[in-house]
């Protein structure tokens, strides 16, 4: 009889775990939304992280809109590159710009926003199981260098 309730409970357990492991299969799956209107409503904001832009007397602010519109503040751009790492970056002169662009998310990933002067990137963040994590952004540049970005209620006009 102990031995039936051993089978019984080890058999259980092993349903479990394997419902356990289907639904964060499932999870990972469903989940795993390309932009960052998965974590968001529009308009999205973020706004640079001051550590990683020393250099830089004004924050630097990007917002997105749900038409493909971008608004930014104090954002270098520049020529899209590859990195070391074969990661996108920005080959930048340093030059800081405010307007209006676009933004779109290429088959990478990366968040690239265009405008006459040229292209900023922004990666996001790895999530353990549902992709791209949106709460922070990198903007990197193809001299190893970085400006992080966190979520924002900054509002920036148009």
């Amino acid at each position: 009889m102990l031995l039936k309730r051993s089978v019984l409970f080890a058999s259980i357990a092993l349903v479990a775990i394997a419902l356990l492991i289907v639904g964060v299969a499932i999870v990972a799956i469903l989940g795993n939304k390309p932009g960052p209107s998965a974590q968001y409503y529009y308009p999205i904001v973020w706004v640079s992280v001051p550590e990683t832009d020393p250099e830089s007397t004004v924050a630097s602010v990007l917002r997105l809109e749900d038409d493909g519109t971008a608004v930014y503040k104090s954002i270098k751009f520049g020529d899209p590159g590859r990195s070391s790492d074969g990661r996108a970056c920005i080959d930048s002169d340093g030059e800081r710009h405010s307007g209006n662009g676009a933004w779109e998310l290429d088959e990478d990933g990366a968040l690239r926003i265009h405008d006459d002067v040229g292209t900023a990137v922004f990666l996001p963040d790895q999530g353990r199981f549902t992709g791209p994590d949106w709460s922070e952004l990198r903007q990197p540049f193809c001299d190893d260098t970085y400006v992080d970005f966190s979520p924002s209620s900054e509002r920036i006009d148009r």
